[in-house]
């Protein structure tokens, strides 16, 4: 069975090499002597999907490392399984097939990522007052900004953009409306997701005062 896993990321994995080779290919305009365009598209479009099949195939892998670290560190599983899924994609992307599996190779990088996240101290949220009765941020603007940039860094990517569009913290403020037409969301999904964002902040909030 482990036999089998192997070959099958080996066959993956050389499917995503060909299919960026074939990507870069069309990117730059070049003529290939052994490949159409169409071929070269057909490459492409599998090394894509290989590259898909190859994370979902993996992200047991995640789940394990990030649950194990979720057990002696303070920082939300959802957090650690995140940065985790992002670690894998670069596992990916930079797996040679030649020099061994790839199991091992992928658990190097999510434990690196794991543990630069879990060792990296709770930001103080002196610059974010939160407003459990109105389920607010408010936000100082004569402090410094890098303090609220840190904490955006540590939820959900999305549940992040849309805070510092809704509250203006990328510049101007947006409605709920503006927000949802620029990002192609209905405003319902927009409310949903900045409450969600809201309330990772709380979380990091109270553990910061809790450590």
């Amino acid at each position: 069975m482990h036999s089998e896993r192997m070959d099958h990321d080996i066959q993956l994995a050389k499917k995503i090499e060909a299919g960026l080779i074939a990507q870069q290919i069309l990117d730059q305009g070049l003529d290939s002597p052994i490949a159409t365009s169409v071929e070269l598209q057909i490459l492409a479009t599998e090394g894509r999907q290989a590259k898909d099949d190859l994370i979902l195939a993996h992200l047991g892998l995640v789940r394990v490392i990030a649950a194990e670290a979720a057990k002696k560190k303070s920082v939300p599983l959802a957090d650690l399984f995140q940065e985790g899924c992002v670690a894998m994609q670069h596992a990916v992307m930079n797996f040679d097939y030649r020099k061994g599996p790839f199991g091992p190779y992928a658990g190097m990088w999510i434990r690196s990522a794991v543990r630069r996240i879990s060792a990296r101290p709770w930001v103080p949220l002196d610059n974010v007052e939160l407003v459990d009765s109105k389920s607010a941020v408010v936000y100082d603007d004569s402090d410094n900004h890098e303090g609220l940039a840190r904490v955006l860094q540590l939820i959900p990517p999305r549940q992040g953009e849309i805070l510092r569009k809704r509250h203006g913290w990328d510049g101007s403020a947006r409605t709920r409306k503006e927000i949802a037409a620029e990002l192609g969301l209905t405003i319902s999904k927009v409310r949903h997701l900045e409450r969600k964002g809201l309330a990772s902040m709380k979380e990091l909030w109270e553990l910061s005062q809790a450590a």
